[in-house]
């Protein structure tokens, strides 16, 4: 299990890798991003030990709501 901090920091910079290598320009606010291709992305990098934390409501809850911020996807919220 990792600490939700330790989570965060890691999932701040997979949400770059991820876009970069995915095509994804900014501004990103602009564009429907899907979070479950993402998360598929994260398990096929073998990241998914990332989702072990503890957290209101879930892990995989709060990692949603932090690439909604990331990537501005506020507003579907």
């Amino acid at each position: 299990m990792v600490k939700k901090e330790e989570a965060e920091r890691a999932f701040q910079k997979m949400f770059g890798d991820w876009a970069a290598e995915s095509g994804i320009q900014q501004p990103y606010g602009s564009n429907l991003i899907s979070y479950y291709d993402f998360k598929a992305w994260v398990d096929r990098k073998g990241y998914s030990h990332y989702f072990e934390f503890r957290s209101t409501g879930g892990a995989d809850a709060c990692v949603e709501r932090w690439f909604d911020a990331y990537f501005k996807q506020i507003w579907m919220n």
